[in-house]
């Protein structure tokens, strides 16, 4: 079972660091919402050839849920919270 995941960026971006994290853990994670393709590419490459069998978890850029709280909230244990769009109504 793997217990530990690390994510790969521009400092951690380097066989020897991949080489010390391959010790602990076979998986890996890209953040897509950063960096561009080609550095994707060369770091998917990295992690290849170092360890090859890794497992590489990119998280594709996307829709990041955004709140317009004007003050914080307090959100309590087993607490049933639900995100949505003052856009949309309920269909019930």
């Amino acid at each position: 079972m793997i217990k530990t995941m690390v994510t790969i960026g521009p400092i951690s971006n380097n066989k020897s660091d991949v080489e010390e994290f391959g010790k602990h853990t076979k998986l890996f994670r890209l953040n897509g919402s950063h960096s561009n393709i080609k550095w994707h590419e060369q770091t998917i490459a990295l992690i290849r050839n170092t360890i090859p069998d890794a497992f590489i978890l990119l998280d594709i850029p996307g829709i990041k849920p955004r709140t317009s709280n004007e003050h914080p909230i307090e959100i309590k244990s087993g607490q049933v919270v639900t995100f949505s769009s003052p856009n949309l109504r309920d269909s019930d």
